[in-house]
């Protein structure tokens, strides 16, 4: 077996909670040994290998969780590791915000909804084909959860409610979805997760969740004031323009809907993506998807005039770009087609 010294590294990560000597560690081995979890065999990667320490086997937790089908959290703050189930029956009746938080719920009250990343983590995960699941814990203003799990197994997208409102419908139910999407509510300061095809009977079902209004048009007023307002760092439609601070973003519209990285970091609320520009931590592009940018690209031409360009995208495939400037700023109109529907547009400083 390989033989591995775990020291100082045990050492920095536990220092704020023991003393460790520099010269003190665990032996360790490599040890090679198949692993099968449900009857079905594992390969564990090099880079995180199971151990024997002291005649003992020692399996990494990320692994071991992700593979049986449960989420794992580490949380800096509190120097603490948390392993959630992924069946809601295994969860006490009195089940609370704060244990639903800890465990990674995405959770929904009146005053709004935390760990949105979470959801939208796992409809990424669905859309690329990769197994995964969430929890979305609703509460009544009783305090009462209704649980809300969602599973995706690599092939069918299976939902299941747990209701345990005491003054409400109580019980289980659910199904199997064709589609899941999380989209902008009718009703002001909501976003509603939208499941269609779902057994049985084919019925649609609309998770409605409470966040912050942000403001941001449903649809950006494309008119003569509109390259005005750019030339100025601001889209017609969003409060914050070029330069605004993600800081004072979250103090207005709280968590954003969805968190990534494309070059850069970027926040999302609704439709519109802000990426932020290092080492100011300030907004440097925004770009908007889907309803609010669906204009013909006849109509973006008719009242913005023609395009100082326009090109098949190199760098996105079945893609026509409109190219605008507006003194220091420039805007591209990402269509579908050379005469279709504009489905994105990017706005940036030069």
């Amino acid at each position: 077996m390989k033989k591995m010294i775990l020291g100082l590294v045990i050492g920095g990560l536990l220092g704020t909670a023991a003393t460790v000597s520099a010269t003190s560690g665990i032996e360790a081995f490599v040890y090679p040994v198949k692993l099968l979890i449900n009857g079905k065999a594992q390969q564990v990667s090099a880079e995180t290998p199971i151990l024997n320490v002291n005649g003992h086997a020692y399996l990494p937790a990320r692994f071991l969780a992700e593979a049986s089908g449960n989420k794992i959290d580490y949380n800096h703050e509190e120097k603490s590791i948390n392993l959630s189930e992924a069946s809601s029956l295994l969860l006490p009746d009195s089940y609370s915000v704060e244990e639903a938080l800890r465990n990674g719920d995405v959770v929904s009250s009146g005053t709004g909804t935390y760990n949105l990343k979470r959801l939208n983590a796992f409809l990424d995960s669905r859309n690329n084909g990769q197994r995964d699941w969430v929890r979305v814990t609703q509460f009544t203003i009783e305090g009462d959860p209704v649980l809300h799990s969602f599973y995706y197994d690599g092939t069918a997208l299976r939902y299941e409610k747990d209701s345990r409102d005491g003054y409400g419908v109580k019980g289980m139910g659910g199904g199997y979805c064709q589609s899941a999407a999380l989209v902008r509510s009718p009703e002001p300061g909501h976003l509603s997760l939208e499941l269609k095809g779902c057994s049985p009977g084919d019925p649609t079902v609309s998770l409605q969740l409470t966040v912050k209004e942000t403001g941001l048009a449903p649809k950006l007023t494309l008119d003569q004031a509109f390259l005005a307002e750019a030339a100025e760092g601001r889209l017609k439609g969003s409060a914050f323009g070029l330069g605004a601070g993600r800081k004072e973003m979250l103090d207005a519209w709280g968590e954003p809907h969805k968190t990534g990285t494309d070059q850069t970091e970027y926040s999302m609320w609704n439709e519109y993506a802000y990426f932020y520009w290092e080492p100011e931590d300030t907004v440097g592009a925004i770009k908007v998807y889907g309803e609010p940018v669906r204009f013909k690209v006849s109509e973006v031409k008719q009242v913005l005039g023609a395009p100082l360009s326009e090109e098949e995208n190199a760098s996105y495939a079945n893609t026509w770009t409109l190219y605008y400037e507006a003194g220091d700023y420039q805007l591209f109109f990402n269509a579908d087609s050379k005469d279709g529907t504009v489905k994105s547009l990017l706005y940036k400083k030069k």
